[in-house]
């Protein structure tokens, strides 16, 4: 599980293929977070070699604000305005690079050769067709054996697929072309965690975050591998860094509390783990406010496990994520957990009640759970609404 947990925290973007008609600047980007977990502009994670980005100094790292004049506040924007220009045209953007604000205009130029080739292995990759993928990249490096990015999404489909020692060596082909491909670095030291090979994976993310060192979810990654090879304090320093950088970040906090609770540190666990669960609660309802019920689900899932006192919290959100899936049973279900564990939760009684009259029809115990609604909260806002449903409800039964 935690293994899982942590690879939800790092998932970089493609390289952005194109039209042949528009331009092309030859970057891997991924949303860059503020410190309160709110997307805010588009990291820069690999500019590649002799790539019109690259030459016009972008660095993995780095966090592009604007394009072209217009604000850019997560990835897809910058893939929009990139695939509007045409090759030739200047492309200016507004970076943050080492805190300092500067002003880049890398020169788009035609796609490189192989690149529709390679959009079509990359849309098999995300498919899930990793055999086809496979192929579809091995094509691509039979005519151009100099190609890093089909050495790199091919390495992918070999990790995919089960077969590490393949990966490695493509991302190895990979890194020898080249040597800052900052998200080849983080893949094989993956592959090697895979495989128990802990020193070649610490040292591929020591490299990583040497190339990176503002990126928390790079230390994340190397904790993990410390943690399971029980160096408990490596693990928790580099989770204390990894939030001193991102303070939201639920993951660190849980490993960190794992790390703890290795060292018989149960104070400081439990500390941790209540942290962890606020934060999982926090970025469980930023998932549900865009739309993305499932990965709010797992975040709210994450905090039950834990057994925090943010527990009936979180069975509360859940309980909302699953009636807007139209999943009423389990709504109450959760809801009812949520007062087992608080039974002062007016606003858990006040919506499970909703959900009795609205889409069960049990109008019954919906009148019970706004009459303890109404009694708990009297001059709130729970109480309030509680009272108008009641009303509303007259001698229903």
């Amino acid at each position: 599980m935690l293994k899982c947990l942590l690879r939800l925290i790092f998932f970089m973007q493609m390289l952005f293929a194109f039209p042949v008609q528009a331009g092309w600047i030859g970057v891997r980007v991924q949303d860059s977070r503020a410190d309160d977990g709110t997307v805010r502009g588009v990291a820069v994670v690999d500019a590649g070699v002799d790539t019109p980005a690259a030459r016009a100094g972008l660095q993995a790292g780095d966090v592009i604000i604007s394009v072209k004049g217009v604000p850019v506040a997560a990835t897809p924007d910058f893939v929009r305005i990139v695939r509007e220009t045409r090759a030739g045209e200047p492309v200016e953007m507004r970076v943050i690079k080492e805190g300092k604000t500067v002003v880049l205009a890398p020169l788009s130029s035609d796609p490189p050769r192989g690149i529709a080739d390679l959009q079509r292995g990359i849309d098999n990759l995300e498919k899930r067709h990793y055999d086809q993928a496979v192929r579809d990249f091995t094509k691509i490096l039979e005519s151009d054996p100099a190609q890093e990015n089909a050495f790199f999404y091919r390495a992918r489909a070999y990790h995919e697929l089960g077969t590490c020692d393949r990966a490695v060596a493509d991302y190895t082909k990979c890194i020898e072309l080249n040597p800052k491909a900052l998200t080849a670095y983080v893949n094989r030291g993956r592959c090697y965690d895979r495989m128990n090979l802990f020193e070649q994976a610490v040292s591929d993310f020591s490299r990583a975050v040497e190339m990176a060192p503002k990126m928390a979810p790079l230390y994340v990654e190397r904790a993990y591998v410390y943690l399971r090879k029980g160096l408990s304090d490596r693990a928790i320093a580099d989770c204390t860094k990894a939030l001193e950088l991102l303070p939201t970040m639920d993951i660190a906090y849980r490993m960190r509390a794992d790390a703890y609770a290795a060292k018989g540190m149960k104070q400081e666990a439990q500390a941790d783990y209540e942290r962890a669960a606020a934060a999982y609660i926090e970025s469980g309802l930023e998932f549900a406010r865009k739309g993305n019920l499932e990965g709010a689900l797992r975040r709210f899932d994450s905090a039950i496990q834990l057994k925090t006192r943010h527990s009936s919290k979180a069975f509360y959100n859940r309980g909302v994520v699953y009636e807007k899936k139209g999943e009423h049973v389990r709504a109450v279900n959760d809801y009812s957990e949520a007062i087992r564990l608080n039974p002062s939760y007016a606003e858990a009684y006040l919506r499970r009640g909703y959900v009795f009259a609205q889409k069960l029809g049990d109008y019954g115990n919906a009148r019970k759970d706004w009459e303890k609604a109404k009694s708990l909260d009297p001059s709130g806002e729970f109480g309030r609404r509680a009272a108008e449903n009641l009303g509303k409800l007259g001698g229903g039964r």
